[in-house]
């Protein structure tokens, strides 16, 4: 059975390799690890 965050992160890469919102390929996406309001 696949978890839930291995089903959410392919939909993720699915995304970043389409060009429906963009005209370019997404290579990266940053995530901070902290909250910039603390």
């Amino acid at each position: 059975m696949t978890s839930p965050s291995s089903i959410l992160l392919n939909n993720l890469r699915q995304l970043m390799k389409s060009k429906q919102y963009f005209n370019d390929i997404i290579h990266a996406y940053i995530i901070p690890t902290t909250d910039p309001h603390r």
